[in-house]
């Protein structure tokens, strides 16, 4: 199995910093917006978490991720598929070591730095694939290797291949942990089934589905959509509807389901000069990320 440990600074949600979610124990660099870009590591874009993991170095050569340090196979090539990305934090104040506070499966991980609307990253998986383990839940210790050995746990680079026989107990031990985790997510893990689901709460009428939709938008977009498919469901096709949940799918960041939904309207009426515009936008924002890819 090809593993990779990323080091990275401590957050609850890595869904962006904010007053009560800011990053500590900070190990990485920082973007060129001068924020931290692990901040963003948990945040879904168009069913994707875009991963960021300091490489560190002064030298050009070394600031690459050495894939071939994952395979030997891969000497030179821009990127490694089906990789276990195992990320490791430490707590605030916590001398022991870093903790794993979640993983990637079957990630993408790249060489070099890429950019897209979020900041840098270097390593790409699905959402369904990924997970963020809770804080208070976040007790499998990663001990350093100047107290349990060298090879044996990570040293003072953000990246740790865990290769060798010394690394051999800790690597599978991890794996396991992972493969038995049974606790709840702590990411937004919305899946195809909530996003079709038909809201079952009772309003007045379908005008107060659609009035108490728009007022979530902002809020709880989630439900937006959910109030947009229980109108479908009872009233038939309405392009202000779907054009709405179009909406609702933009702020969940389901940004090509958005785009679906807004062809859809086009291809009905042409004239929609909202859904163009958002169609547009949406285009273009999911060109850019399909480049960097």
């Amino acid at each position: 199995m090809k593993v990779l440990f990323c080091n990275i600074g401590w957050m609850k949600e890595y869904k962006g910093i904010s007053e009560d979610d800011t990053i500590a124990s900070i190990t990485t660099k920082s973007d060129k917006n001068g924020k931290d870009a692990e901040q963003y590591n948990f945040l879904n874009l168009d069913g994707y978490y875009y991963g960021y993991a300091s490489t560190k170095s002064g030298s050009k050569k070394k600031a690459e991720l050495q894939l071939e340090e994952i395979d030997p196979k891969e000497e030179g090539t821009e990127f490694l598929d089906d990789v276990l990305v195992i990320w490791v934090a430490k707590r605030p104040n916590d001398k022991a070591g870093s903790r794993i506070i979640g993983w990637y499966k079957n990630a993408r991980v790249y060489r070099n730095y890429k950019e897209n609307s979020l900041g840098l990253y270097n390593i790409r998986a699905k959402v369904k694939d990924s997970l963020l383990i809770p804080p208070m839940h976040r007790s499998y210790l990663i001990y350093p290797a100047r107290i349990i050995g060298a090879g044996k746990g990570m040293g003072q680079s953000n990246i740790w291949f865990a290769k060798g026989e010394e690394a051999k107990e800790i690597l599978e031990n991890s794996i396991s942990y992972i493969n038995d985790y049974s606790y709840e997510r702590f990411d937004d893990h919305i899946t195809e089934d909530q996003l079709n689901f038909i809201t079952r709460d009772k309003l007045d009428s379908i005008d107060s589905y659609f009035k108490k939709g728009e007022e979530l938008l902002h809020i709880n977009p989630l439900k937006t959509v959910q109030y947009c498919n229980k109108i479908i469901d009872e009233k038939g096709e309405d392009l202000d509807i779907l054009y709405n949940k179009a909406l609702g799918l933009e702020k969940l960041r389901f940004y090509s389901k958005a785009r679906e939904l807004l062809k859809h309207i086009l291809e009905k009426d042409e004239s929609h000069k909202e859904a163009k515009a958002k169609f547009e936008n949406i285009n273009k924002l999911l060109k850019d990320i399909d480049e960097v890819s």
